[in-house]
């Protein structure tokens, strides 16, 4: 008789491309975190550091919700993020609304909407 284990492995899973973009977004925001919060770093980032972290940051960001979103739950999470980080000031704010409209459109059924 065959033994076998009590323990059951998770199944492999590997990220879809919007959690994928949405881990690369918290990721570069912790690592830009970690710099900033250094408890052997005195005073504040270099300006040099602190801007290439901004822009390592929002790109990341600008990549995430630029993605469509598959389905509501996606959706969801694009606008709260949308909410919390003020990317409606973005100046990509018109592109980002676009596909937020476009996630919309394309998960909820409608007849002849514009």
């Amino acid at each position: 008789m065959a033994v076998t284990s009590l323990r059951s492995e998770p199944p492999a899973t590997t990220p879809n491309e919007f959690e994928r973009l949405h881990r690369a977004w918290r990721h570069k925001q912790a690592l830009w975190d970690v710099a900033s919060f250094d408890p052997a770093r005195v005073g504040d980032l270099e300006d040099a550091e602190n801007d290439r972290h901004c822009d390592e940051v929002h790109d990341a960001l600008i990549a995430f919700l630029m993605h469509p979103a598959t389905d509501a739950r996606q959706l969801a999470i694009k606008l709260n993020v949308v909410a919390s980080e003020t990317a409606y000031a973005f100046s990509e704010a018109s592109a980002i609304i676009g596909q937020l409209a476009s996630d919309a459109h394309e998960l909820i059924p409608t007849r002849g909407a514009a």
